[in-house]
């Protein structure tokens, strides 16, 4: 009786010549155009926190505002519940270029720190802000301007986080040594509150 199948190691080597001769960058390149992220289509600067109601919370850098957005599954924020929780009110250093706003719960209350800049819209002047609302419920109350976050130095700063160690908050960011954009450099510091 005749053998009409060819050996395992044949079989393999010719699955390997089929993939060598026909891959090219082309067809590469185009399963990576094919992505599709699951978390959100656009924006830059993502946060999201999971708290313990359930709830997946996801802000990201719009510009012009801050806007949070909600869903029971990862998933599910492109396409979850939105809300504008903050916009400037058109003057201050807070004003303009609303950058990357971080979502915390801390100490039974909501805060979004964000970076912004003045009504100019001069980079040079992007500072770190913070909202507070009480409210257990994000999407329900008011978040409140708190006002800029900062050090004796007060200088540039933008992406700012909180870190929660030993029952002490620190404030994390990225800014300036000097007065002008030559080196970014990550700095932290004791909070005395959110």
């Amino acid at each position: 009786m005749k053998n009409n199948y060819l050996p395992k190691c044949c079989l393999l080597l010719i699955l390997i010549f089929t993939v060598v001769f026909t891959w090219t960058p082309e067809t590469a390149s185009a399963s990576v155009g094919n992505f599709y992220n699951v978390i959100m289509q656009d924006g830059a600067d993502p946060s999201i926190y999971k708290h313990s109601d359930g709830w997946y919370y996801f802000t990201k850098t719009t510009g012009n505002n801050v806007t949070l957005w909600r869903s029971k599954t990862i998933s599910g924020l492109d396409a979850g519940e939105s809300k504008v929780v903050w916009s400037p009110n058109g003057s201050g250093g807070n004003c303009s270029g609303i950058w990357a706003p971080e979502i915390h719960h801390v100490n039974g209350k909501w805060y979004i720190y964000y970076a912004a800049t003045t009504c100019d819209g001069n980079n040079d002047n992007h500072r770190m802000f913070v909202l507070e609302n009480p409210n257990s419920d994000p999407f329900s109350g008011s978040f409140v301007d708190k006002g800029q976050i900062t050090d004796s130095t007060n200088k540039w700063a933008i992406d700012g986080t909180v870190m929660q160690l030993n029952g002490q908050l620190y404030f994390i960011w990225s800014g300036w040594e000097g007065d002008t954009n030559v080196r970014q450099n990550l700095y932290i510091a004791h909070m005395s509150n959110p």
